[in-house]
């Protein structure tokens, strides 16, 4: 496992038990998972563009990477 897949699941760890809430993304207070995609995007560094409409989509295809 790579250094960065680590760090995903290290971070992605801290948000278990966080509830389900529409367009949130509060550690412990509710998250959905484009927003959780994001922060945890954003907490590794890969960086992101966000388009109209709700939509998240990694620049150059970096999750691919991963």
């Amino acid at each position: 496992m790579t250094k960065l897949q680590t760090e995903i699941i290290e971070y992605a760890r801290t948000w278990l038990g966080t509830p389900y809430r529409d367009n949130q993304a509060s550690l412990g207070m509710g998250v959905d998972c484009v927003q959780f995609a994001r922060v945890t995007c954003e907490h590794v560094g890969i960086p992101q563009v966000v388009y109209e409409n709700y939509y998240s989509t990694p620049i150059r295809d970096e999750l691919l990477r991963i």
